[in-house]
């Protein structure tokens, strides 16, 4: 997921002294000063949808 994240431009990985750091981004930004509550509600909404497609993808797959 952290991948995808940063494919996005949300986040930017850096490595210093070893260590792997996740960075915010000015795309991030956007997100700064919602409530845990709200990035919960869209995240949740994004995996929905995600589900939602591939279960009616499978379905269809096996009833055709």
């Amino acid at each position: 997921m952290l991948d995808e994240l940063e494919t996005l431009g949300v986040i930017r990985r850096r490595i210093e002294d070893g260590i792997t750091y996740f960075d915010d981004t000015p795309k991030s930004a956007s997100w700064q000063g919602n409530s845990n509550r709200q990035i919960e509600k869209a995240i949740h909404e994004l995996f929905k949808v995600a589900v939602e497609s591939v279960v009616k993808a499978s379905v269809e797959r096996l009833f055709t």
